[in-house]
C-alpha cells in the first residue's frame, strides 16, 4: 500500500490546507479593508506556496502599485511572463500574445495609478496631460475587451471635470 497516505499524513495535509485557506481569507479581508501592506505580506506567503499561480502574482503587482512600489510591481509582472513562458502549452505566436497582454497589464496598472492621482487634483489641473492618460487608459481597456471599464473611466473623468 505504498500509494496510500497514513492517517497522520492525511491530518497534516488537511491542516496545511486549512492554514492556506485562512491566509487567503485574511489576505482578501485585508485588501477589502484597504490594509494593503498586510495583504501584501499575506499574498507574498501565498506566492511562496503557489509560486506558479499567475493570479497571485497579478494581485501582488496591484498591491505594489497601491503602495506606490512600481519597480516591485514590474518584477511581479515579469514573473507572470516567466511562469507563462515555462508552461509548455504556449507556442510561438501565443507567447507574443502573452507578451502583449503583460505589457498591457503593466500599462493599465501604471496608468490606473496616474488616473487615480488625476482624480484627486483640482478641476483645471493640466487638461492636456490628464486627457492623454485618460484616453490611453480607456484605449487599453478597449483593446483587452473591458468596454465597461473604459466607459467608466471616461464617465468618471467627465463628471469630475466637465459637470
Amino acid at each position: 500500500m505504498s500509494g496510500w497516505l497514513s492517517e497522520e499524513n492525511k491530518r497534516q495535509q488537511i491542516k496545511r490546507y486549512y492554514k492556506y485557506k485562512k491566509i487567503i481569507f485574511d489576505a482578501i479581508n485585508d485588501y477589502k479593508t484597504h490594509n494593503y501592506q498586510s495583504a501584501l505580506e499575506k499574498f507574498n506567503k501565498i506566492s511562496k506556496i503557489k509560486y506558479n499561480n499567475t493570479k497571485v502574482h497579478e494581485i501582488l503587482a496591484y498591491l505594489y502599485i497601491k503602495l506606490n512600489l512600481i519597480n516591485e510591481a514590474e518584477e511581479e509582472l515579469n514573473l507572470i511572463k516567466e511562469i507563462l513562458n515555462k508552461k509548455s502549452s504556449f507556442q510561438g505566436h501565443e507567447l507574443d500574445d502573452i507578451n502583449n497582454l503583460i505589457s498591457d497589464k503593466k500599462d493599465i496598472i501604471i496608468l490606473k495609478k496616474e488616473y487615480e492621482e488625476i482624480l484627486k487634483q483640482p478641476k483645471s489641473y493640466n487638461f492636456s496631460k490628464e486627457f492623454k492618460v485618460v484616453k490611453k487608459l480607456s484605449d487599453i481597456y478597449i483593446s483587452v475587451k473591458k468596454f465597461k471599464k473604459a466607459e467608466n473611466v471616461l464617465e468618471e473623468y467627465k463628471k469630475k471635470f466637465f459637470e
